[in-house]
């Protein structure tokens, strides 16, 4: 179960990085545009919205509203609350919706992400893992 579900989170940040399609080096953040950064979701899918519709970022139906802002996810999106899933799948839709309005994602890897990929599952909560389930997990 652990290495699936590592492997469901090397496809998703694979996905994520994919979608980036702002030009030239994705480490230059310099811009004369809005930078906003948040930082160890650990899960509060909640709090992630409401943090992001306080910042301009997104809608009321949770979709870019941002312009030009960039957005970067400093990492730990994972373990500790129920709702990592919800909160990655969040990110993964911004980051392709933010260009199209001159905007920019970033979604950085924290030790959490890092502690899945290697397989340490040791802040995983049971709810998390159902978030995750599908009929070919054991």
């Amino acid at each position: 179960m652990a290495f699936a579900f590592a492997g469901l989170l090397f496809v998703w940040l694979s996905a994520l990085g994919a979608a980036q399609d702002a030009p030239g080096d994705p480490c230059n953040l310099e811009t004369p545009d809005r930078i906003v950064a948040v930082a160890d979701v650990h899960g509060g899918y909640d709090r992630l919205v409401g943090i992001l519709r306080t910042a301009g970022l997104i809608d009321n139906r949770e979709r870019w509203a941002g312009g030009r802002a960039t957005f970067v996810q400093t990492g730990d999106v994972l373990d500790r609350g129920p709702d990592s899933r919800r909160a990655m799948d969040l990110l993964r839709r911004l980051s392709g919706e933010a260009p199209r309005a001159g905007g920019r994602v970033h979604a950085l890897l924290g030790n959490h992400e890092v502690m899945r990929i290697l397989g340490d599952m040791r802040y995983v909560s049971s709810r998390e893992y159902a978030a995750f389930r599908t009929v070919e997990s054991d």
